[in-house]
């Protein structure tokens, strides 16, 4: 879907990933938490502009998925769904 919406996101990179960015930037991992974040699918896809017929595409795509994707992502008759997000507190070295 994120790759429909923008295709500049080619991939999204894991928690250990971004530590080890955060390390080599000179900066130490000093507290991580995750949470779940509500994504708006009006103002989500309005961010990129994205083009009707990919808006309408995720939309199929989100439609068509198994239930338990559909459960896991909470998708909502409008198109809005949960993602999980991750939050880094670091300090410098």
């Amino acid at each position: 879907m994120e790759l429909l919406r923008d295709i500049s996101h080619v991939r999204d990179y894991s928690s250990a990933e971004w530590t080890a960015f955060l390390g080599q930037a000179a900066f130490a991992l000093e507290a991580f938490q995750t949470h779940r974040l509500r994504m708006d699918f009006a103002s989500w896809v309005a961010r990129t502009k994205a083009p009707i017929e990919q808006t309408v595409a995720i939309r199929s795509l989100q439609q068509a998925a198994p239930e338990a994707v559909k459960g896991y992502f909470e998708i909502e008759a409008d198109g809005s769904f949960m993602i999980d997000v991750g939050s880094f507190q670091v300090v410098p070295l």
